[in-house]
């Protein structure tokens, strides 16, 4: 049975159901896939300039390869263990179930993989275009003007020596 909570009419379909069954197993598999998608995409997240192998050099990073693993394990234990506080089935998900939102959270990859021969010309381009035909957005130009004052002031206090006895600016 579905896991939607009404009929397309409107009527309760799994909604009636609920009190005396508990959350939907339909509905814990789709909350599980998706924060799987969500975290197998971190690992491609790692590299933003096309390359291919998304997985070179992942565990010289300690910091990143712990993260992703409390993560994963908490959402296991989430899912499995917190029924009613993160509206999961009651019992769970059995292997096969567990087996399917892996499946389906670890399809990033290949899109991700396509997405890199994907070529640029067919992506809509954001921000204004300069008299150099790069894309800029207004907000880098903001950032970049904001970033050249501030390293300004900064350097003019390091060559009056302005700082107190703590190292914070006068």
């Amino acid at each position: 049975m579905s896991g939607r909570p009404y009929d397309w009419e409107g009527n309760k379909f799994y909604k009636a159901l609920q009190p005396d069954i508990g959350p939907s197993r339909h509905m814990t598999i789709v909350f599980n896939a998706f924060v799987l998608m969500q975290v197998f995409n971190m690992i491609n997240a790692r590299k933003i300039k096309d390359e291919i192998n998304v997985c070179k050099g992942i565990f010289r990073n300690s910091m990143f390869v712990i993260i992703f693993f409390i993560i994963l394990v908490l959402q296991i234990l989430l899912t499995q263990f917190t029924q009613d506080v993160m509206d999961c089935c009651r019992d769970g998900l059995d292997g096969p179930q567990w087996g399917i939102s892996f499946l389906i959270g670890l399809s990033v990859f290949p899109v991700d993989f396509l997405l890199k021969f994907w070529p640029d010309r067919l992506c809509p381009k954001l921000g204004k275009e300069s008299e150099d035909g790069a894309h800029h957005s207004h907000n880098s130009e903001f950032v970049t003007s904001l970033i050249r004052q501030r390293t300004s002031s900064f350097n003019k206090r390091v060559a009056t020596n302005s700082f107190d006895r703590k190292g914070s600016f006068k």
